[in-house]
């Protein structure tokens, strides 16, 4: 009776901490199917828009696939460089929020030549891509860096406010 006990007990505490990893996992790939979509579009628009204005209406369903799992591709190389939830040391984490904007545009540059994105448009349409590409990531960040400080500081507010026991008055 008491090892049936200890097993069941056992079996759920593992279904518990298979649940937590269910639920992290499920979070993550949240996370990075949306800005896996943010950044596909973001992808095709901008190459989309230097080809129209170069004369060419139309983009390949087979580049805009390409673009679309690129931009999964990056979604996850910069998921990974923060995966885990920990504070990193300023220098570590410098270093990591430079791979997370130069990183995508070194994967971008890679795959336009695998898959010869500019190859009938001059030479300079690529850099100007490569060069807004990478704009967009430095805007992204500090898009983000913005939102999720002002998202800290509501979080620690109420955090105070409870702590205080003022309870759950959170706009004062």
């Amino acid at each position: 009776s008491d090892l049936s006990m200890k097993i069941v007990c056992e079996y759920l505490e593992n279904g518990e901490e298979m649940m937590d990893k269910l639920k992290r996992y499920i979070k993550t790939e949240a996370d990075v199917e949306i800005f896996s979509c943010v950044h596909g579009i973001s992808l095709i628009f901008i190459y989309g828009f230097l080809l129209w204005i170069l004369g060419i209406n139309s983009v390949p369903f087979t580049v805009i696939f390409q673009m679309f799992l690129l931009g999964y591709a990056i979604s996850w190389f910069q998921k990974c460089l923060f995966l885990r939830e920990k504070i990193y040391k300023k220098r570590e984490y410098k270093i990591r929020i430079v791979l997370w904007i130069v990183g995508p545009v070194f994967m971008m540059i890679i795959c336009q030549y695998i898959f010869h994105w500019f190859i009938k448009t001059p030479y300079y349409v690529a850099l100007i891509y490569d060069a807004v590409m990478l704009s967009y990531f430095i805007m992204l960040y500090f898009f983000i860096e913005i939102f999720y400080k002002k998202d800290t500081f509501e979080l620690n507010k109420m955090l105070s406010s409870y702590k205080n026991n003022i309870g759950d008055v959170i706009d004062e």
